[in-house]
């Protein structure tokens, strides 16, 4: 069970509800209408060179997006992840440690009613990867 933000009062509920206990939001019916958003996170980009990093391969990096502590989605950059949301829902992206490429984190705000199309834009610097989560035109987009 995972807590989630009531679509009409914005209390805190359990996303199991059927009908939000507090203002009887049809919490179910919402959930199930969710828009479909697309979500690539690009390989790692060399800040220094930039280029994309030659040591990882498309698929080497792992990542995941988690909304409110929970994971919603695992890949690899390079990946599409396909999401349902019905509301603006802040993320976190991570990418994660791996012997050739830092870990880093970033997070960002999916809104399904201004755009369905996202890349997440990686770039590597001394320490760490610095994460850009950016909206695309669906026609931009290199999917």
């Amino acid at each position: 069970m995972a807590l989630i933000k009531c679509f009409d009062c914005g209390k805190e509920i359990s996303d199991r509800a059927g009908t939000c206990p507090f203002c009887g939001c049809p919490i179910s019916e919402l959930l199930e209408s969710g828009e479909t958003v697309k979500i690539k996170p690009l390989p790692v980009v060399n800040a220094e060179w930039a280029i994309v990093d030659t040591h990882l391969g498309s698929g080497d990096q792992k990542v995941s997006i988690l909304s409110n502590g929970k994971t919603i989605w695992e890949g690899r950059a390079g990946d599409v992840a396909e999401l349902s949301f019905v509301q603006p829902t802040d993320i976190d992206i991570k990418y994660h440690m791996s012997f050739w490429c830092n870990g880093g984190k970033g997070s960002g705000t999916i809104d399904p009613a201004r755009c369905k199309t996202y890349v997440i834009f990686a770039q590597h610097t001394v320490f760490t990867t610095k994460l850009e989560l950016r909206p695309v035109d669906a026609s931009e987009a290199d999917f």
